[in-house]
């Protein structure tokens, strides 16, 4: 079987074809999206999947040869890494799903089924806003500027959604955002608040990062838990 693979545009390892996501530990990019790179044999001149060893045309040893994709616009070989293409100046760009996926920009669906226009109509126009807290289901957000939020079932900090939820606390989870755009956020709740789904200590203020998972009174999935995904909004329905 031919080894195919794709070039992780976040931290450049190789990932073989049929991964969701860059295996790396600390990337975890999504990968589903991306082209299939590949190698350009000098001997036989035919093209060689990215992870095969030697060309099984001529056998040329292929470990040192350079990596290539096609450049979606012209087809062009062009640098797997490469920004844009040197034949057409076309500029390579992801536009960004509210599920969190990278799509390539010749994509006219993510994975997820969205469509771009979809996600450009429901994306926060302001660039004010820093994140977004995603519920599972789309029907609840939160929406984080430079400004301390609140998420609970007090009055000023509830919405309908999470009004029925008896077991998320009235002040539940506290948010800020400092001087250089991290986002932090405290739990102060009497169920508890999971991040990944690991319990967060009470009071004590935790980093979170984009794709991170949120779980107000119980870890993802329990009965009763209401799970938040962490979206850099400022990236959602754009192209980067």
């Amino acid at each position: 079987m031919a080894k195919m693979a794709k070039l992780c545009p976040q931290c450049e390892e190789l990932v073989p074809a049929g991964s969701i996501r860059c295996p790396t530990q600390d990337c975890r990019f999504v990968m589903t999206s991306l082209p299939f790179i590949y190698k350009r044999c000098p001997g036989c001149k035919q093209n060689v999947p990215a992870l095969e060893e030697n060309c099984g045309g001529c056998g040329y040893d292929m470990t040192k040869v350079n990596f290539f994709r096609n450049c979606t616009q012209c087809g062009k070989k062009i640098q797997a890494n490469a920004s844009g293409c040197n034949g057409c100046g076309h500029a390579f760009k992801v536009w960004i799903c509210l599920c969190g996926a990278e799509n390539d920009e010749a994509d006219k669906m993510c994975q997820c089924g969205k469509l771009p226009a979809a996600v450009m109509n429901t994306q926060v126009k302001s660039g004010s806003f820093l994140y977004l807290l995603l519920s599972e289901d789309e029907q609840y957000c939160v929406k984080i500027d430079r400004d301390p939020a609140v998420i609970g079932r007090e009055p000023d900090n509830c919405e309908d959604y999470l009004y029925p939820k008896r077991f998320v606390s009235k002040t539940h989870l506290k948010l800020n955002v400092l001087e250089g755009g991290e986002l932090y956020a405290t739990d102060v709740s009497r169920n508890g608040t999971w991040l990944n789904d690991i319990r967060m200590t009470k009071n004590q203020s935790v980093c979170i990062e984009g794709g991170n998972v949120i779980s107000l009174s119980g870890p993802r999935y329990a009965e009763g838990s209401v799970c938040l995904r962490v979206i850099p909004v400022k990236r959602i329905g754009d192209y980067v």
